[in-house]
């Protein structure tokens, strides 16, 4: 199977990944992260890019539902194949 047929395959199953409106920010409201939008296409990696102290490991981490300490989740959500996973419970991760 050629990788272009790879590709085709997995964007029949799968809609991959997408980040709307995630926002983190301090408890008092100050924001870390602002109305962060992405998409990453089935079969394809993205690379987050910055300097140091740029927010690369906080965006990383609320992606998958967790927040530094000092910080908190307040806004967006993170859809997998079209489900929204900040909606789903641990048993149902």
């Amino acid at each position: 199977m050629s990788e272009q047929q790879a590709d085709e395959s997995v964007a029949v199953t799968s809609k991959g990944a997408s980040v709307r409106g995630l926002r983190v920010e301090t408890p008092q409201g100050t924001p870390i992260v602002e109305a962060l939008d992405l998409d990453i296409a089935p079969g394809r990696i993205l690379g987050l890019v910055g300097e140091s102290g740029s927010g690369k490991t906080t965006v990383g981490l609320a992606m998958l539902g967790h927040a530094r300490r000092g910080m908190q989740i307040s806004g967006g959500g993170v859809w997998l194949d079209g489900t929204n996973l900040f909606g789903l419970s641990h048993r149902e991760l």
